[in-house]
């Protein structure tokens, strides 16, 4: 779980800024600022794209255990193998081989473990494992049902955007159980909680997401003011 609020005191101080300098109502602006704070780290939190996350998805448990098919061997006994679905025969088979290919492969039933004991701490599969199985329907099959988890870290900032007045792409919605948000503007002292809660939210990555999406709001709303006190300078003709 990752509580934003240890973590936000550029953003802080630039809002507070934004406030004072421009005369804003604090509690509107600190709701209208974390709304946009969390549309950009949703932007910024990986995956790019639904279509990049589910293609990552297909290509780390393929490199976890690489499904072979009767249409991928040209050897009618190879062929055979595997839809007999011989696990034992297929692996000595492969032991043969001498270079590329699946040169020496363990080939074994298909297991969710499989994949899940080859992931790293930031949940990829970065090489082959070197193991394959016949079992390519249900290969086929776990890829889709984790496919479905495509999200779930952009998801933890969901409530803040939409609970804050914003709008997120609707394929992310089903995700936003990974996040809560507090929205505390009713206060004297106005503030926003946000939690991510995904799992993506113990990744080393996750200081790297946060910097860059804090530094840009930041950036943002430093210009914003820069521009408003122009503006108010040339109105006034202080400034030409």
């Amino acid at each position: 779980m990752l509580d934003l609020t240890v973590n936000a005191h550029g953003f802080n101080d630039a809002v507070t800024r934004y406030v004072l300098t421009l005369g804003k109502d604090a509690r509107g602006a600190v709701r209208q600022q974390s709304m946009l704070l969390g549309r950009k780290l949703v932007q910024f939190t990986p995956p790019g794209t639904r279509a990049q996350g589910r293609k990552a998805v297909a290509r780390d448990i393929r490199r976890a255990v690489t499904p072979i098919r009767p249409s991928d061997f040209e050897t009618p006994s190879i062929k055979k193998l595997i839809r007999k679905r011989d696990y034992a025969g297929l692996e000595v088979v492969f032991s043969r081989f001498k270079q590329g290919g699946f040169a020496g492969f363990q080939v074994l039933p298909f297991s969710a473990e499989l994949h899940r004991s080859r992931r790293d701490r930031r949940g990829r599969v970065t090489r082959s494992a070197k193991v394959a199985t016949p079992d390519a329907p249900q290969v086929r099959d776990y890829i889709r049902e984790v496919q479905t988890h495509v999200g779930r870290a952009k998801g933890g900032w969901v409530p803040t955007v939409t609970r804050l007045g914003g709008n997120v792409p609707e394929w992310l919605l089903q995700h936003a159980v990974t996040g809560t948000v507090e929205d505390r503007t009713a206060s004297l002292n106005p503030s926003v909680k946000m939690k991510n809660r995904s799992e993506w939210a113990g990744d080393a990555y996750v200081d790297r997401v946060l910097s860059n999406a804090m530094g840009a709001r930041r950036q943002a709303i430093l210009a914003s003011i820069e521009k408003a006190t122009n503006t108010a300078a040339r109105t006034s003709g202080l400034k030409k």
